[in-house]
């Protein structure tokens, strides 16, 4: 029987910064990214294709947030220097040390290493075999937007 892939966490510093509200009706997936933004009521929501900063990592299991913003809570890891594996929408050969976008398919946060428009991510590491990557927050692209 072949080993279940691991995704989420893999190693580096962690910086959790507490629980923060979660937008109505997120999914989050154990097969998937959870890589989040913070939205206009500074509440999380999933960190689509044309997000262009990060805010962190929703450290969380498979479920769907209340239908009722910011009935639940999720704890965030910060950090830039935090390295995870997630999915990627096509193979990623020859992808190792660029940035790339994220995606969202069917639910599904993926790394759109075919994509160059926002570079979220870092790509640390590859996986053509199970078209995963390691990444890592871009970081000259977190804590960039200034207060209203």
């Amino acid at each position: 029987m072949p080993l279940e892939l691991k995704y989420g966490y893999l190693r580096g510093p962690r910086v959790f910064v507490g629980t923060w509200p979660v937008a109505a009706s997120q999914n989050f997936e154990n097969d998937s990214g959870k890589f989040i933004v913070l939205n206009a009521s500074d509440q999380v929501a999933i960190a689509v294709a044309a997000d262009t900063q990060l805010e962190g990592w929703a450290e969380t299991g498979d479920w769907t947030s209340s239908a009722t913003a910011g009935a639940d809570t999720v704890q965030v890891d910060a950090s830039t220097l935090a390295v995870y594996r997630m999915p990627t929408n096509v193979d990623p050969a020859n992808t190792r040390g660029e940035t790339c976008d994220l995606v969202v398919t069917g639910g599904n946060q993926q790394a759109a290493v075919n994509a160059s428009a926002t570079d979220v991510l870092h790509i640390m590491d590859i996986d053509t075999a199970d078209d995963t990557v390691d990444v890592h927050m871009t970081e000259r692209l977190t804590g960039v937007a200034g207060v209203a």
